[in-house]
């Protein structure tokens, strides 16, 4: 099974196509689109990235 992290890097090979659509396809919604998958991947990388469990604290 592919894990959600992985899947996030997957979506960076997508920006080889869109560069290429930029360059035959100067307009600027294909920008947005770029920087779109850049973001959404980015942000999906850090929400499954393993965190640091020693900052949580308790209570008593």
């Amino acid at each position: 099974m592919l894990s959600p992290r992985k899947a996030s890097l997957i979506g960076l090979g997508t920006i080889p196509a869109i560069l290429a659509y930029i360059i035959f396809t100067p307009d600027i919604v294909v920008t947005i689109a770029l920087v779109n998958v850049v973001l959404i991947t980015i942000s999906l990388y850090i929400a499954f990235s393993p965190t640091d469990n020693s900052i949580h604290t308790t209570t008593q």
